[in-house]
């Protein structure tokens, strides 16, 4: 969806913090984030759509799996 190169992929994952659960801060960063990658026209298409139409759960992660009892 970035269409930027593999090395800023690569030099960029070391720094993200990986988490087990999603909660109401999780959300609102995520949203913080794609609205500021359109805002400056980074993401379009697809996840744009889905933004807006607020579906982002449809097609960025399948939030029902993360929340179904074992």
């Amino acid at each position: 969806w970035l269409d930027i190169p593999l090395e800023v992929e690569q030099k960029s994952l070391p720094t993200i913090t990986f988490i087990s659960e999603f909660n109401k801060l999780w959300y609102e960063g995520v949203e913080f984030w794609i609205k500021t990658m359109i805002d400056a026209q980074e993401i379009k298409g697809e996840v744009k759509k889905a933004y807006e139409e607020n579906s982002l759960d449809k097609i960025l992660y399948y939030s029902e799996f993360h929340s179904k009892d074992s």
